[in-house]
């Protein structure tokens, strides 16, 4: 019998989010202790760092525009704000850390209930493979990581450059002052923001591919995620933007709106519910994307010999090998 779901590389945006549901519901055991050491810890941490950490407006602004109006009046440069700027970026680290962590045992979990096994393991034994298997996902992951950023770092300079000659030309054409004008921004923000999206969607299964595929990490991972991407980018898109809109929402706004009026307990209770519902939502996105990664795969390849004949968590009789949709079902 077939461990993928039948129809799946057919699925779209519904049917990929109704497969994550159910999985998560069905197999809750397996997913609850990484959700618990990484997931949540995480959540909690990005949170408190948004509440009680970055100021409004956020600290690198503030701490940029002074500098430069002390250097203009000729005065010394107080850096003494840069410890918390450190402090913040030590612990955003840290959280992406924990969600890289969280999102290699998800797609690990994943790959196990759709891989064909053909012994029994219990859920200790599948937990304790999954975290040998961390530590070197997570070199991986954070390779590829910064190969996206690398790639998207590129990106913000050739649409800077592309703004100034664009800026350049217009005002040598039609005269008025040198240097950036508001068109200026206007002629880098609309490029940047559409390849910024399109380069996203493309990318946006390489961290998965750096987990799932051991030999294809960081600029290897990110030229297969095209390859998988190819014909399902409206699908890809669509979830990312979904994904993103929720995210933030949940998130980050209300973190960012917690009244300063109030105690000190109250702002942390505050918090801690606002950490634990973006954590439920980061796990079920999270695991929305790995089946949107078995998706995109099967509608690449016809055959999927890793997962249909081998598993990186090999197991005895896979008691979770069961297609999460009904055959007659139309997601």
């Amino acid at each position: 019998m077939a461990m993928l779901p039948e129809s799946m590389e057919r699925w779209g945006v519904v049917g990929i989010c109704k497969e994550a549901a159910l999985l998560l519901r069905k197999h809750i055991r397996l997913f609850l202790p990484f959700y618990l050491a990484f997931l949540l810890p995480g959540s909690l941490l990005s949170s408190f760092s948004n509440v009680f950490l970055v100021a409004v407006p956020h600290p690198y602004t503030s701490f940029i525009k002074a500098a430069y109006t002390t250097a203009q009046q000729g005065g010394e440069v107080d850096a003494d704000g840069q410890p918390s700027l450190i402090l913040l970026q030590t612990l955003s680290l840290l959280a992406v850390i924990l969600f890289s962590l969280a999102g290699a045992a998800f797609a690990y979990i994943v790959e196990y209930v759709y891989s064909d096994a053909d012994t029994a393991s219990d859920d200790d034994s599948i937990t304790k493979k999954i975290c040998k298997l961390l530590p070197h996902a997570l070199f991986r992951n954070l390779v590829t990581y910064l190969w996206m950023f690398l790639a998207l770092l590129l990106l913000s300079f050739a649409c800077v450059l592309y703004a100034f000659i664009l800026n350049a030309i217009v005002t040598a054409i039609r005269g008025g002052p040198s240097g950036p004008t508001p068109a200026f921004f206007l002629y880098m923000a609309v490029p940047y923001v559409i390849s910024t999206l399109m380069v996203s969607t493309i990318f946006a299964l390489a961290q998965l591919i750096s987990v799932l595929e051991p030999k294809k990490y960081g600029r290897a991972a990110l030229k297969q995620s095209t390859k998988y991407a190819r014909g399902r980018e409206a699908t890809i898109f669509c979830i990312l933007i979904l994904s993103m809109a929720i995210g933030l929402s949940i998130g980050y706004y209300p973190t960012r709106t917690i009244s300063t009026g109030v105690t000190l307990w109250k702002k942390i209770i505050q918090t801690i519910i606002i950490s634990i519902f973006s954590s439920v939502v980061s796990a079920y996105f999270g695991t929305v994307q790995v089946v949107m990664y078995f998706v995109c795969k099967s509608n690449s390849e016809a055959v999927l010999p890793e997962f249909q004949h081998r598993s990186n968590v090999p197991a005895a009789e896979n008691p979770y090998s069961q297609p999460l949709l009904h055959e007659n079902a139309k997601p």
